[in-house]
């Protein structure tokens, strides 16, 4: 079952990281998207990736996670730097799952977490906040400030909530 025949049915592709040879930091960068066809029918473009996420406040991830990655859990940067080394993990997906806290605000410790899981892995970055669009806002503006020429991928995407963040880096292409 294809719908590759529908007008406008391919998924566009965008390129997921960036190396040093694109001004970024990362060991390698992928080309995500592209499909013409239903998920797992047809041909793909590319090989699937595996991405591992890790949490910033183990208290929101699940007692088995906990269990399983043990101290890891409370230290981002080494279990971003174990999902890359030790599971062989093609991506890490940061979820700031301190930002599920009521009233937070330590903006700062975002960033602070941001820079030191790019210091601790090579791989590319997907990065999730906690799904409320005022808080997202300042926190992926503040991953994108650490992240700058990284090609970071940041969660929900929505008209409302990619403006600020892009804007800072594209405010000709945001008008």
């Amino acid at each position: 079952m294809t719908n590759s025949s529908e007008p406008g049915s391919e998924v566009r592709e965008v390129r997921l990281g960036a190396t040093r040879a694109e001004g970024g930091t990362r060991e390698v960068s992928y080309v995500i998207g592209g499909e013409r066809d239903l998920p797992f029918l047809g041909n793909r473009p590319d090989r699937l990736l595996v991405a591992l996420e890790v949490c910033d406040d183990p208290r929101f991830s699940p007692p088995v996670v906990r269990d399983y990655v043990g101290d890891l859990a409370n230290n981002p940067d080494e279990w971003a730097r174990a999902a890359e080394r030790t599971y062989g993990a093609d991506l890490v997906r940061l979820n700031f799952t301190s930002t599920k806290q009521r009233r937070f605000d330590a903006f700062g410790e975002i960033a602070t977490t941001m820079d030191q899981v790019l210091a601790a892995t090579i791989r590319p970055l997907i990065v999730e906040g906690s799904s409320e669009p005022e808080l997202d806002s300042e926190v992926f503006r503040r991953c994108g400030e650490a992240g700058e020429g990284e090609r970071l991928l940041l969660g929900t995407a929505e008209a409302d909530r990619y403006r600020s963040v892009a804007a800072r880096r594209w405010p000709t292409v945001m008008r």
